[in-house]
């Protein structure tokens, strides 16, 4: 697709089922930008984690890492991963400021809950548009 304007890390969190990984490919393509997603990251980097609070913290911080490590040698990041924790967010957003889109939707885990961001950049909701439409709203609120 060429070459974007945008130089950055977009996180995209939401419950599982949410349509993350969806929009994280197509952003891909549109942002010519590496993606991290937490499914695919959780089998490599994060296999030695389970599913506590303090593993779902670790991975997330694991994910922001690379992604820091990725951007600082000149490529576009665009992660999926829930980061369901708000005081995990903030931490991100301390080591990263990344651009946080909150997608609305998905499963709501039994185990453990899913808070819903304080103040996320921008908030899709695909149960009322399409992932294209969603990709279209981050695209304008990134101004490129």
């Amino acid at each position: 697709m060429g070459k974007s304007s945008f130089k950055g890390i977009i996180w995209l969190t939401g419950n599982t089922g949410a349509g993350k990984t969806s929009l994280a490919y197509i952003l891909k393509e549109r942002l010519n930008a590496v993606v991290l997603d937490g499914d695919e990251l959780r089998a490599s980097i994060s296999i030695d984690l389970g599913l506590s609070k303090n593993d779902r913290d670790t991975h997330n911080m694991r994910v922001a890492r690379l992604a820091k490590v990725l951007h600082s040698q000149g490529f576009n990041v665009v992660v999926s991963v829930i980061a369901p924790f708000q005081s995990t967010r903030d931490k991100i957003t301390e080591l990263i400021s990344p651009f946080w889109v909150y997608i609305k939707g998905g499963k709501v885990g039994k185990d453990v809950p899913y808070e819903i961001p304080k103040n996320p950049d921008l908030i899709v909701d695909p149960t009322k548009e399409t992932v294209f439409e969603s990709l279209d709203k981050v695209i304008e609120k990134l101004g490129v």
